[in-house]
């Protein structure tokens, strides 16, 4: 579906199966895509970018984790090829109203809904819904159109065009790169869907008899295991206990109040109830419920991610305070990951006496939690300093200079993951070489691989450019099928192969999964390279590289990146001065 907002046009398109078989969907299929459809020296938040939204072909199935959407644009806050996935049940709704991606286009002079029913589809005006958080709209819309309609919107970050401004699909989020800000600027509150279009697999018996097999994994796995009791904070004492936890802005890995912010208080202390997305047998979300302003609020989180940048890494260790947070980056419609980074990053540059002129005015020091959800509500209105913390960390650390960059979080202008990558040093090449930036997940977790397999030395640089590799075209496998990333330790790609044969009646095989991996990585960094990305900026932070871990099982260790970047380079086949594919440089992506 194409939607013109400029002309306020909606048409569907067909796309050629070849595009399908070489590049599969999701975040495979966003990516050529977007290669495509604009320039990537386009501004972000111009009339002329355009946004994707892009289920997999295994998403409305019974598949466990096939509930994501890729959501693909040029980022406002890097400048360079950004994505986001959302879990949830929207991806399967759209799938059902038959549609497989959703091109976004133009900017409409006053704020618009894009309400798809069934095969229908039209722009409403949503002047009504502009200015409300993302809750009030999700149930405002609700009350308006049908309890049935599945939401997307923006809150109040997006409408300020906040640099990491996300998506809220139900109550989950596309938070990274700022897809709510790309929003926004085309002045697109929602997208509310139904759909009631049954999908016809290929042969269903032999699909549903590999999706038993995974469930029978899924029962054994510890891991797994784990995910449905805590959810993702399961891993906060798992990463202290490694040193790998990210602390006061990265200054160390390990934090005295892990056991406060971990998984088995917040299950004692705040959460109701399990939630899963469309088709998982995990449910690792966790509703909890809140005391906020004397009232009782219930949220879904908070998630490791957002422990870690608006706990342990502002030092704060009240799991509840971080829960707050959390709900209100959700209402406000803003990444918690980026938020609690750029917090972090003032709360060090405010101790070591580095703020004056216009971030004079920030004073709050590390744990003092009872401040931060006045900060969060000032970012997502732009005031005051807000206005100045809605760019992010990277455009922060120039404002303040004075060697800041050191400490200032990021790649590519991407806040880091919550994963400290001086003990695990395979973590750090794939945030380094991650398209999108400071990500935790293009590179498929490496880490886990690096401390759980038993064949690795974490703190080595050996043989990581070839794990980072494979790793990250695994990723990309599930990212576009689509499966969810907590399935891919249980799930080997042949099975993935065998679901896609059975869903779609092509002839996949692991090889040619492999392969449209490969596709779709050189695809993205294409983009990059024409974007201006350069080797300089496959990089780590200066703290990183420069500063050994001060304590814990990591005391001592740097990242040193040129001896894996080669041999990643040389893995994934791409020039090692220019990083990109030899040959594609000056070659036409996609087309």
């Amino acid at each position: 579906m194409r939607v013109d907002l400029s002309r306020r046009k909606v048409e569907s398109e067909s796309l050629q199966e070849e595009v399908f078989q070489g590049y599969l969907g999701g975040r495979g299929l966003g990516a050529v895509l977007l290669s495509r459809e604009i320039s990537p020296t386009i501004d972000p938040l111009s009339e002329d970018a355009k946004i994707i939204l892009a289920t997999g072909p295994l998403t409305g199935t019974m598949a466990f984790g096939s509930s994501r959407v890729s959501v693909n644009f040029k980022s406002p806050l890097t400048g360079i090829y950004g994505f986001s996935l959302s879990g949830g049940h929207f991806g399967a709704e759209l799938k059902y109203a038959g549609h497989d991606a959703v091109i976004l286009q133009g900017r409409s002079k006053s704020p618009v809904m894009l309400v798809i029913d069934q095969t229908e589809a039209r722009l409403s005006g949503a002047e009504p819904y502009w200015t409300m958080d993302t809750i009030e709209t999700h149930d405002a819309i609700r009350r308006d159109l049908g309890a049935d309609f599945e939401i997307a919107c923006i809150g109040p970050a997006g409408e300020n065009l906040v640099k990491y401004a996300n998506i809220i699909f139900g109550r989950r989020a596309a938070g990274r790169c700022g897809a709510g800000a790309v929003l926004g600027s085309k002045k697109i509150k929602a997208i509310a869907i139904r759909g009631d279009e049954p999908l016809e697999l290929h042969d269903m018996k032999h699909f549903d008899e590999n999706i038993r097999v995974i469930l029978e994994a899924v029962k054994k796995d510890q891991e797994m295991i784990d995910y449905k009791l805590y959810g993702t904070p399961s891993l906060v004492q798992t990463l202290n206990e490694l040193g790998m936890l990210p602390t006061r802005n990265f200054q160390t890995g390990v934090f005295d109040g892990a056991e406060e912010i971990g998984g088995e208080r917040m299950r004692r202390k705040l959460v109701s109830r399990d939630s899963a997305c469309f088709a998982c047998a995990v449910a690792c979300g966790k509703v909890s419920s809140i005391h906020y302003k004397g009232e009782t609020a219930v949220t879904e989180g908070p998630e490791y991610e957002t422990i870690y940048a608006l706990g342990s890494n502002c030092g704060i260790k009240s799991i509840h305070s971080v829960a707050v947070s959390d709900y209100l980056c959700d209402r406000m419609g803003m990444d918690t990951i980026t938020t609690g980074n750029v917090i972090a990053f003032l709360m060090e540059c405010h101790e070591k006496g580095l703020l004056k002129d216009k971030l004079r005015d920030f004073e709050i020091r590390f744990g003092e939690h009872a401040k931060v959800p006045e900060i969060i509500e000032t970012i997502a209105r732009r005031e005051g300093l807000g206005a100045e913390m809605a760019e992010g960390v990277r455009h922060l650390s120039h404002v303040v200079g004075q060697g800041s960059d050191q400490f200032a979080m990021h790649v590519k202008g991407l806040e880091l993951g919550g994963y400290d990558p001086r003990g695990a040093k395979g973590e750090g090449l794939a945030m380094a070489t991650s398209e999108r930036g400071g990500c935790h997940h293009a590179g498929g977790y490496t880490m886990f691989a690096e401390v759980y397999s038993g064949k690795m030395d974490r703190f080595s640089s050996d043989g990581k450019g070839s794990l980072v590799k494979e790793l990250r075209n695994k990723q990309l496998i599930f990212d576009s099928v689509i499966m969810c990333v907590f399935y891919s330790g249980i799930v080997y790609i042949d099975t993935v192969a065998k679901l896609m044969e059975y869903a779609t009646g092509y002839n996949f095989t692991a090889s040619s999964l492999l392969e449209a991996a490969e596709r779709i990585s050189n695809t993205e960094r294409i983009f990059n390279f024409r974007a201006g990305v350069r080797r300089k900026d496959d990089t780590l932070p200066r703290r990183l590289m420069e500063t050994p871990m001060p304590e814990g099982p990591c005391k001592g260790q740097r990242v040193a990146l040129d001896p894996m970047l080669e041999q990643f380079y040389s893995e994934c086949g791409w020039d090692s001065e220019d990083a990109a594919p030899k040959g594609m440089i000056h070659s036409t992506i996609g087309r």
